[in-house]
């Protein structure tokens, strides 16, 4: 038996391929599965409670101010270290 031919693909021209230089689509798994709002909003109420649950296990050794600022404390390292890694994040994805 004869073997069939696969059809070829047409090549575009070369006045064709420079128009279609775009980007390539991006693929489903680089989309974000939160939106920013969202990711916001859910940062700030995890800082505010982990910020309040360290004021409130420090409160009876040390007092309430200072359980207060350690709090505080806590909460602006859990931004500070979303901030790096937001930024990493960034400068690894650059667009």
């Amino acid at each position: 038996m004869a073997k069939k031919k696969r059809p070829q693909p047409k090549r575009p021209s070369v006045g064709q391929q420079q128009e279609k230089k775009e980007k390539p689509p991006v693929p489903q798994t680089n989309e974000p599965w939160l939106s920013k709002r969202t990711g916001l909003g859910i940062m700030i109420v995890f800082t505010l409670a982990f910020a309040a649950f360290i004021a409130y296990q420090l409160e009876p050794s040390l007092g309430l101010l200072e359980a207060i600022l350690w709090g505080l404390g806590f909460g602006a390292a859990t931004w500070g270290v979303f901030g790096l890694a937001l930024a990493f994040n960034r400068f690894v994805r650059r667009r």
